[in-house]
């Protein structure tokens, strides 16, 4: 990933209003994983953890 796109900061969004990646991935028509790849692409890039996961959720 070579820049934070649109693609990503939507889903970004996506993912912090609904608490889920699952939840965004259907609002948003695409796969869990494809989303959380570009969560994890990012951390790493960024040099932050954003997410800390729980069961069913995100914090």
């Amino acid at each position: 990933m070579d820049a934070l796109d649109s693609r990503f900061l939507r889903a970004f969004l996506v993912v912090a209003r609904e608490g889920s990646i699952r939840r965004a991935a259907e609002r948003l028509n695409m796969a869990p994983s494809a989303i959380s790849r570009k969560l994890v692409e990012a951390e790493a890039r960024l040099g932050v953890a954003w997410w800390s996961a729980a069961p069913r959720a995100l914090r």
